[in-house]
């Protein structure tokens, strides 16, 4: 397994709650192996594990399949292309039928071939989001955007200075955006073309109607979509055009199945460890100097056995200086 597929099998084990971290200190030798049978030896070898406190969890590959690839797996791997996605979605496959081939969980077999459709499902829809994204949200709804302060307001620079004085510099790639008249006649055409007869009409009379109700999108985004696709859109309507409505900015495109589990919380996820108050300064000092000298005495009983000794020593030397003025 290369580092890519086994980048995405663990990261999939670690959202479904199996531990997947390196362990510490878990090297064995030959010594440690000769007296295990082969199951104790496989247990002693394994690198994953479910930890105590997840043992009674649901267990559901269907929905940990949907979780993953819908809501997560773009943050682990780049999917920006269908051998990308292909390469993903195989891993999960070929795990699922390795445990129907084996037969290693029979009570679970309708839920891991309902996993097995959510994986078939995600490798046509993953690559159709991606070129949706590209695509979106489209001519009429740009223009739209640009004339009615949206969010391409102002993003047009093609007649911009600066691009006149250097013609030849390197385009990059920002918010893309249209010009005002480009605008205005793609507007125009849209409501003439895309609109009812008494839409067309009403641009002096305003929509009272409250309810979006999705009646037609440009071809050009169209192609990309499927039953069930998700938006989440900043959506506005036109005044006085009875009801249509224009995506603004797309701030994201989803799946058919699109899930979202709280196993998305356990990423990064550390034990915390105790919080101790320090009472004082000089307990933190104290506590320093313990940590730093565990193997002798601390600075703060070195400094007191030497003004302890030099105090003896003190009175050694009265002592004798008294016996000597008797003398």
């Amino acid at each position: 397994m290369d580092n890519d597929r086994l980048h995405i099998f663990k990261s999939w084990m670690q959202y479904g709650g199996v531990d997947t971290k390196t362990k510490m200190f878990g090297g064995l030798d030959q010594k440690d192996l000769k007296d295990l049978d082969s199951e104790d030896i496989l247990q002693a070898r394994a690198t994953s594990s479910i930890p105590e406190d997840r043992q009674f969890w649901k267990v559901d590959f269907e929905e940990v399949a949907k979780g993953f690839l819908s809501s997560s797996l773009a943050d682990y791997f780049c999917i920006d292309n269908p051998p990308a996605i292909q390469k993903a979605t195989n891993v999960l496959r070929n795990f699922l039928n390795y445990l129907l081939y084996h037969n290693v969980c029979p009570e679970y077999t309708e839920n891991i071939l309902a996993a097995r459709d959510v994986v078939d499902t995600a490798e046509k829809e993953l690559w159709l989001l991606h070129e949706a994204d590209l695509w979106s949200p489209g001519d009429f709804n740009m223009a739209c955007s640009t004339l009615f302060g949206g969010q391409y307001l102002n993003g047009y620079t093609g007649d911009a200075d600066w691009r006149q004085e250097r013609p030849d510099r390197i385009e990059i790639e920002g918010i893309r955006g249209l010009p005002d008249n480009i605008a205005r006649k793609i507007v125009m055409f849209g409501i003439a073309g895309g609109a009812t007869e008494e839409q067309a009409l009403l641009f002096r009379e305003k929509a009272t109607t409250n309810s979006v109700e999705a009646a037609r999108l440009e071809d050009g985004l169209l192609r990309f979509c499927f039953v069930g696709m998700k938006f989440t859109a900043d959506i506005y309507e036109l005044e006085g055009c009875g009801g249509i409505y224009y995506f603004d900015n797309v701030l994201g495109i989803y799946c058919s199945f699109y899930t979202v589990l709280n196993n998305g919380l356990l990423d990064g996820w550390k034990e915390p460890r105790p919080y101790i108050k320090a009472t004082s300064n000089e307990d933190d000092m104290m506590d320093d100097d313990d940590e730093d000298n565990d193997d002798g005495p601390s600075t703060g009983e070195q400094e007191k056995n030497a003004f302890s000794n030099a105090q003896a020593a003190t009175q050694d030397a009265m002592d004798a200086a008294i016996q000597n003025t008797a003398v």
